[in-house]
């Protein structure tokens, strides 16, 4: 892993505006990762792992899924069999335990969340979670998915009952049963190396505030290969080149550039395809409200013309 303490960080914000305005740190993910040589996430269960035609509810919800453990797992993410209502987007995840008080239904609060970016096509897409969690077997618990009027939900017209009741809920709104989805469509992650082909994933572990760090990780990547982090100012523009810029026409088919480049970081990627920059942040004030963007740019030789793949695209506020 590799420790980020640049002094351009603190130049970065004089040179956009001479005083930003308070913010909390928060990161973000967009856009949409092409598919790589390397190896995608292990599995460790899966409920309807082979997809099938969608249920296509486009409704403001966000829907929990029941999973009965099969053996003691390490969860760290999931992947859902969807796509996107139009463009690609990025749908929110969470991880929720049974509640103590109600048998049978989630509790109120996640215990961990993460985001996926999430296409057009439908296909299995990937998530992890900004923490492990530890489940033990037999144990029921619940996977969501936020957001699903941007996303169809991973809900298929046939197939397997999940071990329980699907709910949903809104904003300010308890958990409730619902009776429009049936038969989820989902992969439980439990390890970051697992079978091919994989798309590069770039997400993050902790938040940018003052004083602290921020990891920016790559994983699904090929092993071992150059993999660069750009960490930029902008998402539209670079320079003259517009963003995103469609890589295609130079033999790179469906890989985007989504952000320009002030500062890039290189690594060679570990056996399991993955690499980490962690960025310090400096506790200084004039940093505050500060927004950077970033996305890695990985060599692979096997995925096309141009030998090169990218990520999604992610963005972070200091505060």
């Amino acid at each position: 892993m590799q420790k980020i303490l640049h002094p351009a960080l603190i130049l970065i914000p004089a040179l956009l505006v001479l005083a930003l305005p308070a913010a909390a740190q928060t990161t973000a993910l967009y856009g949409i990762g092409c598919p790589g040589s390397g190896m995608g996430p292990a599995i460790g269960h899966s409920l309807n792992g082979s997809g099938g035609p969608l249920s296509n509810q486009t409704l403001p919800n966000e829907y929990g899924y029941p999973v009965k453990a099969p053996a003691n797992l390490v969860v760290l993410g999931v992947q859902y069999y969807c796509k996107s209502v139009s463009t690609p987007t990025v749908t929110g995840i969470a991880f929720y335990r049974e509640d103590t008080t109600t048998t049978g239904q989630p509790a109120a609060t996640a215990l961990a969340s993460g985001e996926m970016p999430t296409g057009t096509g439908l296909t299995w897409y990937t998530g992890l979670f900004d923490q492990p969690m530890v489940v033990k077997s037999g144990e029921l618990f619940w996977v969501s998915q936020l957001e699903t009027n941007l996303v169809n939900p991973a809900d298929l017209t046939a197939g397997t009952a999940p071990p329980g009741t699907i709910y949903w809920r809104r904003t300010g709104v308890s958990w409730t049963k619902t009776g429009s989805l049936n038969y989820p469509a989902y992969k439980i992650i439990i390890g970051l190396y697992g079978t091919g082909p994989g798309t590069p994933l770039l997400s993050y572990r902790g938040l940018p505030a003052l004083g602290q760090s921020l990891d920016v990780n790559l994983n699904f990547a090929l092993a071992p290969v150059p993999a660069t982090l750009f960490l930029g100012l902008s998402d539209s523009s670079w320079a003259k080149l517009p963003l995103p810029f469609d890589l295609t026409p130079l033999g790179a088919k469906g890989c985007l550039l989504y952000c320009s480049s002030l500062l890039n970081f290189t690594q060679t990627t570990n056996r399991s395809g993955g690499a980490t920059v962690q960025i310090g942040i400096p506790k200084d004030p004039v940093l505050t409200g500060a927004r950077l963007f970033n996305q890695w740019l990985v060599v692979d030789p096997k995925a096309n013309a141009l030998k090169l793949v990218t990520t999604n695209g992610g963005s972070f506020t200091i505060g």
